[in-house]
């Protein structure tokens, strides 16, 4: 009975752990390492041949080293990943030129560079940002929206704050794509 309760524990570790943390070690290695292909496939190739032994490991007498080198395999991973710091000198497309960043003063939230751009079409605008400034106090409805395209698997969240007065403020996180990008 021990043997059995020994292997299901794992066979959920390496399904439930191993395999997911590999498979996205293995594609940040891939999608991000900043190094010639072939050094990607090396390096992403190693990781995955770690998670392999690892998980043919669990079977046998050695399985909390294995387990072990995995962990600190893992842990380099996400060590790096945690310092890859997004580009800030793009050439970004117009529409995504600016980010836009707040102060607090009280409860007074400025907002610099608020996208207020007159749309004619999705490639014929007139650009305009501008800096505001809202009274959190005066907060009245906060409302969220999903916007879906392609179908429901894709969907833009907006969250959108109103204020007395009929001043509205819509926020969301989009994607700084560079032009013709």
């Amino acid at each position: 009975m021990t043997r059995i309760v020994s292997t299901t524990l794992w066979v959920c570790i390496s399904v439930l752990l191993i395999a997911p943390l590999a498979a996205w070690s293995v594609m940040a290695l891939w999608f991000r390492l900043p190094v010639a292909d072939s050094a990607k496939v090396a390096i992403a190739g190693a990781f995955a041949l770690i998670a392999i032994v690892t998980t043919v490991a669990l079977f046998t007498r050695h399985s909390w080293p294995s387990l072990l080198v995995f962990a600190l395999a893992f842990a380099a991973v996400a060590i790096w990943w945690s310092t890859i710091q997004p580009k800030a000198d793009g050439d970004w497309a117009s529409d995504v030129s600016r980010q836009t960043t707040g102060t607090l003063n009280g409860d007074i939230l400025t907002i610099s560079d608020v996208r207020d751009f007159d749309w004619r079409t999705e490639d014929d605008f007139t650009e305009r940002w501008s800096p505001r400034s809202y009274d959190l106090s005066k907060l009245k409805t906060l409302d969220l929206f999903l916007i879906y395209w392609a179908g429901p698997e894709m969907a833009h969240l907006i969250m959108s704050f109103g204020f007395d007065g009929g001043d509205n403020l819509a926020w969301s996180i989009e994607i700084r794509r560079e032009k013709n990008g």
